[in-house]
């Protein structure tokens, strides 16, 4: 036997990583969820078990009927196998049976610690144990907060189509479906999730700098995630498997935001400040109803085929879309917005439909003499709401991070924005930086160096997060939905 697919666990920063976090309503009526409180509604240090017996005894003893479906966990203990049990059956105040055997060498010493019920505390050692702990059919609730991950997360089984493992953060009460920051923050640092098969992640934020956040199939809905590692290969959110992206905010600054290496769609999501924003290494992937905004590379996808990218919103970028030699791809009803090239194909990119774009203020739409607008494409300013400040007049001093532009544009820039550095003038480095201040209309101090004394910078600031249209927009007509404007 193990835990029950029906298992909810409980995730707070006032439980405990020596609680049990979990509960299964295995006797209806009778049990009760011990796992919604701070503290373990039982904890023993006297505990028994025969040898290779799911008979756990001790004399202290308090069990109740009710504990039955409640998670407990052995915390220490001679010849225990430490972790994680259901109570499956109540048998006295002095004797439970659990869901497996407990060790396959008896106890008699009556040393074990055991403690039921009461929420789990992500952020410790046992994260790890915990995780792989999980099985599939599992629900987690993570209450808001913050949470420092102290290991890597790595689910032991392999979550299915029809039994997935799904994460729901919530403010006050589950199912209030939190947002911004009343969702609850997971700080994954150097550690990463690689959360398998079929998992579900809703209402939560995730911040890291591994090799990537989060790696599994599935959905992220109303999901923050920001990869902040310098190392370009790494990623925000990575689908292993078909899987879908919807709703969510992605940063990656020198690293990619998400990266498909299956079937999936990204659907109405705010991706922005990212070396790459969208890597897409496998067929029939969607793109739709997104802003992507100040990228060295909005989408790349290469010679993938089948790929349709279509009513998205691509702003203040180096390349809006990257394609070689992919066939059968669809781009259409997207505007391209102040980008130092809208689409670049090195190759024929055999598109079975590229048309209703519009092109706004891009310093080439297409780059690639195989690639031509089609017949129904705008060339006008499309007339968002944000400002986008653009340059080649860009300076750094002796360090590389102090930014000057003699046409003083910083007027309207604030440290919420970053600098997308599209040319390289004499030598600057092209990437993306975060505005460490702003020192006046003509001078901005940058998280990192760009490069010492360079001159001749071209450079991209999108102000702002208003991707609405004016009521003027040529971009109405150009076939995005006019109830949404911008394809949000």
């Amino acid at each position: 036997m193990a835990i029950s697919e029906s298992t909810v666990w409980e995730v707070r920063t006032t439980g405990n990583q020596a609680n049990g976090g979990g509960f299964a309503n295995l006797d209806p009526g009778t049990s009760v969820d011990y796992s919604q409180q701070d503290s373990a509604q039982l904890a023993l240090t006297d505990c028994k078990h025969p040898a290779g017996s799911a008979t756990l005894t001790s004399v202290t003893g308090g069990f109740t009927a009710a504990m039955v479906g409640n998670v407990l966990q052995v915390v220490s203990g001679t010849k225990f196998n430490t972790g994680w049990y259901q109570i499956t059956a109540y048998v006295s105040g002095n004797q439970i049976t659990v869901d497996r055997s407990l060790g396959s060498s008896a106890n008699t010493t009556g040393n074990g610690v055991v403690n039921v019920g009461g929420a789990f505390l992500l952020g410790g050692d046992l994260d790890y144990e915990w995780s792989a702990a999980l099985v599939a059919g599992n629900t987690v609730y993570i209450q808001a907060g913050t949470y420092s991950v102290e290991n890597t997360m790595d689910l032991a089984t392999t979550p299915e189509l029809t039994s997935p493992i799904n994460f729901y953060g919530y403010k006050v009460a589950r199912g209030d479906n939190p947002t911004g920051t009343d969702r609850p923050l997971i700080a994954m640092g150097d550690w990463y999730f690689d959360a398998g098969g079929i998992t579900n992640f809703s209402h939560l934020r995730f911040t890291g700098s591994s090799i990537y956040i989060i790696e599994c199939a599935g959905t992220f809905f109303n999901v923050l995630a920001t990869n902040t590692s310098s190392t370009a290969t790494r990623i925000a959110l990575s689908l292993n498997g078909s899987g879908s992206i919807v709703s969510c905010e992605i940063t990656a600054p020198m690293c990619i935001g998400v990266k498909f290496n299956s079937m999936g769609n990204v659907i109405n999501c705010y991706i922005h400040d990212c070396y790459t924003a969208l890597e897409i290494d496998y067929a029939y992937c969607n793109v739709e109803g997104c802003v992507i905004e100040t990228a060295q590379l909005a989408l790349d996808i290469s010679a993938t085929n089948e790929i349709t990218i279509s009513h998205n919103t691509i702003v203040g970028c180096l390349t809006g879309i990257y394609a070689t030699t992919g066939a059968g791809n669809k781009v259409f009803n997207n505007i391209f917005a102040n980008n130092y090239e809208g689409v670049k194909w090195t190759n024929a990119p055999y598109m079975s439909f590229f048309d209703y774009n519009c092109w706004s203020n891009n310093l080439t739409d297409i780059v690639g003499s195989t690639a031509t607008k089609g017949d129904n494409d705008v060339t006008a300013d499309a007339l968002l709401g944000s400002d986008v400040v653009t340059g080649t007049d860009g300076a750094t001093d002796a360090d590389g991070t102090v930014f000057t532009a003699a046409s003083n544009p910083f007027g309207s820039v604030t440290t919420s924005d970053y600098v997308n550095i599209v040319e390289a003038g004499d030598g600057a480095t092209l990437g993306v930086y975060n505005i460490a201040s702003v020192d006046g209309a003509g001078q901005i101090t940058l998280g990192r160096s760009a490069g010492a004394s360079k001159t001749g910078i071209g450079y991209r600031i999108v102000v702002g997060t208003d991707f609405t249209l004016q009521a003027s927009s040529p971009c109405f007509n150009a076939g995005l939905r006019l109830d949404t404007y911008t394809g949000l």
